[in-house]
């Protein structure tokens, strides 16, 4: 609410007075009464001026509280936005750490795929090895058993055509020891 400055009413009323004696020059009725007007004039500009200088506090005070509550709000919102901004920092920090998580991840996932790779084909390598190994042992069981049936069937003969000579052997020294027994029972006997 706005007030407009009056002017005191006690100059217009003193002119007024004046131009009032002038007219009523011997008539001291009318000057009381003037003197009376010029009172109650002032008064009312008093009370007016208190009404205005209460406005005016009151209007002081309340942009004092406007620009208290709006530094406040601005204070709050720079909280806010330092608050919002650590926050998405974190966030971003967070995210950052995750990608790097979740790239490592992807990685290491790599890296045994690979190595799980790496194992089947060794282990198929050892095994077509191993079956090579396997049919070679076969083969040269097949050939080793074939010349050993060779080797039992040549010592078969062998020993038999032996075992006919020793007995053939055997058969001539017996025959041998009975002659030179014989001889020397026929000597003896020729002697005697």
């Amino acid at each position: 609410m706005q007030f407009r400055i009056l002017p005191p009413r006690h100059q217009n009323s003193q002119r007024t007075t004046g131009d009032n004696r002038k007219s009523t020059i011997g008539d001291s009725s009318g000057s009381e009464a003037n003197h009376d007007s010029t009172i109650q004039g002032d008064a009312e500009v008093q009370a007016a001026q208190k009404v205005f200088n209460a406005s005016r506090k009151a209007e002081t005070e309340l942009k004092d509280e406007e620009i208290r509550l709006l530094r406040k709000q601005v204070e709050v919102m720079s909280n806010n936005q330092k608050k919002q901004e650590e926050e998405l920092s974190k966030l971003t920090t967070g995210l950052r750490n995750a990608r790097n998580t979740n790239a490592e991840l992807l990685k290491r996932k790599s890296r045994e795929a690979e190595l799980t790779e790496e194992v089947d084909r060794q282990k198929r390598t050892r095994l077509e090895e191993v079956g090579i190994v396997g049919e070679e042992m076969v083969r040269m069981k097949a050939k080793y058993s074939k010349d050993l049936e060779v080797i039992r069937e040549g010592c078969k003969a062998e020993i038999a055509t032996i075992k006919v000579a020793f007995t053939k052997a055997v058969k001539k020294a017996d025959d041998a020891f009975a002659w030179e027994m014989a001889i020397s029972t026929l000597h003896g006997e020729i002697q005697g």
